[in-house]
């Protein structure tokens, strides 16, 4: 278009002033040629105007226009910027971010407009400064979209639309995941649920949204102590080394989009790397201290009890002489703890217990108690013997005695305990030690008759002998009846008559009755001086007195019997 004189005809031309490229008139000074076809390129166009007349004007400056009729490259592929790729990966195009901002390359100069997946709606424009184009999109929809872009150059061509770019928009947090768990390998000592452990490092597990990363978070909510993808849903961190005490431990997951959950139920854990106070030496139970003292160490119960004091709750164990072999174990209950030990073997014992605390935590081993099992019996005692001072009678050989409390004597193990029974083999007559292998017990006291007395022996550690052979004993504690009166013999009744008790026999017979088997005894008329002394066989005795002085005599005898006891004297017998 242009201007010229008033109802000339204007006449467009080509760069080379001669090609005609259309005419028009200039109603009212004003004229519009739509020019013919024109080649790509350059082109310098001018106008002429001839007047009613035929005089035809100068030509009028020139005109530089360019013709460009080609599209340009479609761009490349649209980008998503790393910015706004949220989440654990910057190329998986999966955002939350709602307006991301996405890049590319186009034709210099050319305009580019960003298409939705429909390829005609528009969430921006950009100029491709120097190739390079960037588009804050508006806001997309939550969902897969597929964006592409078209380049238009300053000619107004377009170009075909550019590869897509499949990105997601995900702005939905995850679902909290579930309180995370300590692992059993990691929750040390007697329990594997109770939290506690000795472990600075320990592995937790749990559940969150499949493929998200979750973050294992300290007890203030900030302090990260691990992560990890939650792989088909489940997840396990080893975390971070965490100080001593309590700690209370929560975790966020974040999706693929960036999003993150709310915190998890918290789990509670108790860090514990002190190890217990050694415990106290152990110590033999009185009841498992077997023998005469519950003191020495020396028992003969292969199982014995064995007590004493560690940490409250710890777990005691009892170990033998190498300090690895376990002989039981026992919770120190309020600090006190009890170990009854498996079968320990005959001989010296060094006992010494560890305690473990609810971490796990081992102490150092307890001072050492030294027992010894002795669990052979002593051998058989020899046969108990009646002491010759306890025989009383005629024999201290026939075991007949009227001493009711007698001792007896025997050997036995040396330090044994010796036990004196009566007959049943249960009434207990007395006890001794048997010091360097002798022992002597005064019996207490025995009921008239017969008794078959054993002995048993104890030795130090509380085994017992079998019982010895038999003693057999009479206690006898009756007297004998007194004899009847004492008779001079015939032959020895001198004289005119034998009858007179007159004789001149200074050594006469006398006999008489008396218990069987008593001895008896003539004595003077003082009834102490001993004139003879005869076993009454068969109940019959014979006397020959010793000599007598001349004059009256009054005679009276005593029988004695097996036992030792002694009659009433005999009613007397006057001789001159």
């Amino acid at each position: 278009t242009g201007t010229a004189e008033a109802g000339s005809t204007v006449t467009l031309y080509d760069t080379d002033g001669t090609t005609v490229l259309g005419t028009a008139v200039a109603t009212g000074g004003v004229w519009s040629i739509t020019s013919s076809a024109l080649a790509s390129g350059a082109h310098s166009l001018t106008v002429k105007a001839v007047d009613a007349a035929g005089n035809t004007s100068a030509a009028s400056p020139a005109l530089a226009i360019t013709i460009d009729a080609t599209a340009p490259a479609a761009p490349d592929a649209p980008a998503l910027a790393l910015a706004s790729d949220s989440g654990a990966s910057n190329t998986d195009g999966v955002t939350r971010i709602t307006t991301p901002v996405i890049t590319g390359t186009a034709e210099a100069r050319s305009t580019v407009t960003l298409y939705d997946t429909d390829g005609t709606t528009v969430l921006g424009t950009a100029v491709a400064t120097g190739g390079v184009w960037s588009i804050t999109s508006s806001a997309l929809a939550t969902g897969a979209h597929s964006l592409t872009v078209k380049a238009v150059d300053a000619a107004g061509n377009t170009s075909v639309a550019s590869p897509a770019l499949a990105i997601t928009i995900d702005a939905t947090a995850p679902a909290a995941p579930d309180a995370p768990a300590l692992a059993l390998a990691s929750d040390s000592g007697a329990s594997n649920t109770d939290g506690v452990t000795r472990i600075t490092t320990p592995t937790f597990t749990g559940t969150a949204e499949a493929g998200s990363t979750v973050t294992l978070y300290d007890t203030d909510g900030t302090t990260v102590l691990g992560t990890a993808v939650a792989t088909g849903g489940v997840w396990s961190i080893t975390s971070s080394a965490l100080a001593t005490g309590a700690h209370s431990l929560t975790l966020k997951a974040v999706d693929s989009a960036g999003n993150a959950s709310l915190n998890s139920a918290a789990l509670t854990i108790t860090i514990d790397t002190t190890a217990p106070a050694a415990p106290s030496a152990p110590v033999l139970a009185l009841a498992s201290d077997s023998g005469s003292s519950n003191t020495d160490g020396l028992t003969s119960i292969t199982t014995p009890t064995v007590t004493g004091s560690a940490e409250a709750g710890s777990l005691v164990t009892l170990y033998d002489t190498d300090g690895t072999t376990v002989l039981g174990t026992a919770v120190a209950t309020g600090g006190v703890w009890s170990i009854t030990s498996s079968a320990l073997a005959s001989g010296a014992h060094s006992l010494s217990v560890k305690a473990v605390d609810a971490a796990g935590n081992s102490s150092v081993a307890s001072p050492a108690l030294a027992i010894t099992i002795d669990s052979t019996a002593p051998a058989t005692p020899s046969a108990p013997a009646l002491a010759l001072a306890s025989d009383s009678g005629a024999s201290n050989t026939d075991g007949v005695t009227s001493v009711t409390t007698p001792t007896v004597t025997g050997s036995a193990e040396a330090g044994s305990l010796v036990t004196l029974y009566d007959t049943d083999g249960t009434t207990v007559l007395g006890t001794a030690v048997a010091t360097g292998g002798v022992w002597s017990i005064t019996s207490s006291a025995l009921a008239s008759g017969a008794h078959s007395l054993t002995v048993k022996a104890v030795d130090a550690a509380g085994n017992t002998s079998v019982a010895s052979p038999a003693l057999a004993i009479t206690i006898d504690a009756t007297a004998p009846a007194a004899p009847n009166a004492p008779a001079l013999a015939l032959a020895s009744d001198s004289g005119a008559s034998n009858t007179d008790g007159v004789t001149r026999i200074t050594t006469p017979t006398f006999t008489g009755t008396a218990e069987a088997g008593s001895l008896v005894t003539l004595y003077d008329t003082d009834g102490t001086t001993v004139l003879g002394t005869a076993v009454a066989t068969g109940g019959v005795w014979s006397i020959t007195s010793s000599a007598l002085a001349t004059g009256a005599h009054s005679l009276t005898v005593k029988a004695v019997d097996a036992a030792g006891n002694t009659s009433a004297a005999s009613a007397a017998l006057s001789i001159i």
